[in-house]
């Protein structure tokens, strides 16, 4: 299943939370950002799984820009246990 993430730079690096899930990720690149969001977002998915507790729907989120574009929307696949054979 695929979930939006929003990505923005931070002075530390990058961060970036997924659309409908409560991950958040950090990392020095945008491609490291998503694979922690992705990683982060897989656990979440997992234990949700595990305790029989509903995952929220994937949702997009809209284009939006800061002036810059500074926040980047990307797409990011969670694998989903209960869903996969």
């Amino acid at each position: 299943m695929k979930y939006d993430a929003v990505v923005e730079s931070t002075p530390e690096g990058w961060g970036g939370t997924v659309a409908g899930l409560p991950v958040l990720g950090l990392g020095d690149t945008i491609e490291e950002t998503l694979r922690d969001l992705a990683d982060t977002a897989a656990l979440y998915v997992e234990a949700m799984t595990e305790y029989n507790q509903p995952i929220t729907p994937a949702r997009a989120v809209r284009n939006a820009f800061e002036e810059g574009g500074r926040i980047i929307p990307k797409a990011i696949e969670v694998e989903i246990p209960a869903l996969t054979t």
